[in-house]
């Protein structure tokens, strides 16, 4: 045990010190550092947790009200083209009864004009009969009319000369 060591001895004997003192302060100080910083960890841990759980939570809740909206949205627009599919089968329906209404009007006017038609066939031929016959019998009276005509015209002019004698 010479001098010529580079490091000091320490004598274990020497009061004040005992035999890895230093260490145990050493060991029990990094303990107590890494106890402290496990629960720093663990806190810091439940910490990020809470922050993360509360923005899944918080996201949960805008999904939620978002998708509550498209329902409803989507509802509405359910709602709004049922109505106006109900107003168009029911314009359709007015329509269609129009249709059938005009059908059958239009049958009855063309009934209406075939009979017409058949009548006015009818009286046109029996006007060219009635035609015929006023031709036939003009012809067979055309002389003894305008003899009975003069007859007619020359006795009013007697009457005439009768009234002036009476006078």
């Amino acid at each position: 045990m010479g001098k010529s060591s580079s490091h000091a001895f320490i004598n274990p004997l020497t009061p004040g010190f005992s035999q890895g003192s230093g260490l145990r302060t050493i060991a029990v100080g990094s303990a107590n550092q890494a106890k402290t910083a496990l629960g720093n960890q663990n806190a810091a841990g439940h910490q990020a947790a809470y922050v993360i759980l509360s923005g899944l939570e918080q996201q949960v809740r805008d999904a939620k009200v978002a998708l509550q909206a498209a329902l409803n949205a989507a509802q509405a627009t359910s709602e709004n083209a049922n109505e106006a599919a109900s107003q168009a089968a029911g314009e359709l329906g007015a329509q269609t009864a129009m249709v059938g209404a005009a059908r059958q009007r239009l049958g009855s006017l063309q009934e209406q004009l075939h009979g017409v038609r058949i009548d006015f066939e009818a009286t046109q031929a029996a006007a060219r009969k009635a035609q015929a016959a006023a031709a036939g019998l003009s012809a067979n009276q055309k002389p003894a009319h305008d003899a009975s005509h003069e007859e007619v015209a020359e006795e009013p002019a007697e009457e005439e000369e009768e009234e002036d004698c009476e006078e």
